[in-house]
């Protein structure tokens, strides 16, 4: 292969990963929209203060439900098919969410969130797809940025809200809603311009699949599927009852906002670093860490209710998930054979939702009767438990890891 062939090659998968990025980018203005006032709306609409939560609690159901099917329409049908269709229904969840403001109806805004858990079931393969599209040498930093697209929308999305919140007032939240069937359009826009590779490309390659319960018997295989669901179910445990602690606590519910921003640069920020951190030292290594990472995060909610205690909190909660997720994300790639993928994958994506709907259902709960303290300690035991199984894969197989 010529050396302009490569050189051209090599700017192609770059471009896609960067717009794999900017449509990571797009979604996270949308869900960490969804983070920071559908918990307060679902309390503004709910007709008991135990049931807050549950709006999102049926976007991870959404999600959940969402992540097979996905995972197998995109094995048949392509990528791209079903990341429009993510896309699509981001659009419809938005609209009808805004419509729920207007008409005050709680059952209708949790049947918008559990349409946004389908978008969302979406784009928890653009990850994946950023190892498809990219050589070896560059899967790990791949992955690692696609995750960190979501700084810029960390950084905007709590002003975006605030001026797209006032242009329905005053109807609460009605413009939030509004402006995320807008990002669902944005979403459709960078997706369709994306050169994936075509399923059907890979098929004359594909081996005869084994047995999921035998993929899972694997150490690396275990290890990974542990660590994203452990990553996702403590970070929406913390996330989801932030806001409503934070509120309890007499803070404003724009303090509360404030505070998840900072929860959400800390998710994505790390890209920078984190993909090369698995390139330098292994994938092991940073697992350990962003165990680690959670332990303080829930020993720091424990401390205190002060809004210090609230951001190194959700500062820590963001830094392991981002740590823990593309650690997993590049073992997980290592495990299964391209013919096992839609299954694998699917199978990962499904344990981790299940697994973070619990969390999220028990987030409103606990808070209203054992509060955050006794959440942090909970996050801070998973953490620990989390690690030692980690520990006891490690010692089964010893495996290092360079991009």
């Amino acid at each position: 292969m010529s050396g302009g062939m490569v050189s051209r090659l090599r700017r192609s998968y770059r471009a896609n990963v960067f717009l794999l990025a900017a449509a990571q980018c797009v979604y996270v203005i949308s869900s960490s929209g969804h983070a920071m006032f559908s918990g307060l709306a679902g309390a503004m609409l709910a007709p008991s203060p135990y049931l807050a939560t549950v709006p999102l609690s049926l976007m991870v159901i959404g999600t959940v439900s969402g992540s097979i099917p996905m995972s197998f329409l995109m094995k048949r049908r392509g990528r791209r098919f079903g990341f429009l269709l993510g896309a699509a229904f981001a659009m419809a969840a938005g609209a009808l969410a805004a419509y729920a403001m207007y008409q005050r109806s709680f059952a209708l805004f949790s049947v918008a969130c559990m349409l946004q858990g389908v978008y969302q079931s979406a784009t928890l393969y653009y990850r994946y797809a950023a190892i498809e599209l990219a050589p070896e040498s560059y899967q790990g930093r791949a992955v690692a940025y696609v995750i960190g697209g979501g700084l810029v929308a960390a950084l905007i999305t709590p002003n975006l809200m605030a001026y797209a919140g006032n242009l329905t007032a005053p109807v609460t939240f009605a413009g939030i809603y509004l402006a995320m069937t807008v990002a669902g359009a944005a979403a459709t826009a960078i997706l369709g311009v994306i050169a994936f590779q075509d399923a059907s490309e890979t098929a004359a390659a594909e081996e005869q699949p084994r047995p999921l319960a035998a993929i899972l018997r694997q150490p690396k295989v275990a290890c990974a599927v542990l660590n994203t669901a452990a990553s996702y179910a403590l970070m929406l445990l913390l996330m989801t009852a932030a806001p409503l602690a934070i509120v309890g606590c007499g803070f404003t519910a724009g303090i509360a906002a404030n505070t998840i921003r900072w929860h959400v640069v800390a998710m994505f920020l790390p890209s920078f670093f984190s993909g090369r951190l698995v390139e330098r030292f292994g994938i092991y290594p940073v697992l350990v860490i962003g165990s680690l990472v959670f332990i303080a995060s829930g020993l720091s909610a424990a401390a205190g209710l002060q809004i210090v205690n609230f951001k190194l909190s959700l500062a820590g909660a963001g830094l392991g998930w981002n740590l823990m997720l593309t650690g997993a994300t590049a073992l997980l790639a290592q495990g299964h054979r391209p013919s096992e993928r839609a299954k694998v994958q699917a199978f990962n994506e499904f344990a981790a939702w299940t697994l973070s709907a619990l969390a999220s259902f028990a987030a409103g709960g606990l808070i209203e009767t054992l509060g955050w303290a006794v959440i942090g300690v909970s996050a801070s035991a998973i953490a620990a438990l989390v690690l030692a199984v980690t520990l006891i894969l490690l010692s089964r197989q010893r495996l290092t890891v360079t991009y």
